[in-house]
């Protein structure tokens, strides 16, 4: 079942990437929720008719069925773990992009304004004169 949880949450996260509504997201959650109950009572029929073919007596079969269900502590403890990793891990990369879409953003406009500098509010290429000689296309 762990393999099925994790392409559950695999699909998930693609629909939720790509998609980014938050309707089809819960709709497809519902959806696979009516599809995971059905592959869980196949797999918990076909353990139940293992620890049949072993036990002997009804007291037998109650005390494996026992033994071998319930949660895995391991599972109920790193599974939230890794999700929280890969939220904070999520939220890290947005914050580094959006940096470093500022920082281009700025290297753009600086490239862009070096060339010119400025006199009483004009905008006057490098290399130009003002006044005699003075291109006045160049200035913006």
């Amino acid at each position: 079942m762990y393999l099925i949880g994790l392409i559950s949450f695999l699909i998930q996260s693609l629909i939720a990437n790509y998609v980014k509504n938050i309707f089809v997201s819960i709709i497809c959650m519902i959806l696979w929720g009516f599809i995971f109950y059905p592959l869980y009572k196949i797999h918990i029929t076909r353990k139940i008719n293992e620890i049949k073919e072993k036990a002997t007596t009804e007291e037998e079969i109650n005390n494996m069925c026992i033994k071998k269900g319930g949660t895995s502590i391991i599972a109920a403890i790193s599974v939230p773990l890794i999700l929280i990793i890969i939220l904070i891990v999520s939220i890290g990369m947005e914050i580094f992009d959006s940096a470093t879409n500022v920082i281009n953003t700025q290297n753009n406009n600086d490239s862009n304004n070096s060339n010119y500098y400025s006199y009483n509010g004009a905008k006057i290429k490098y290399g130009q004169y003002y006044g005699l000689g003075c291109n006045y296309k160049d200035i913006k």
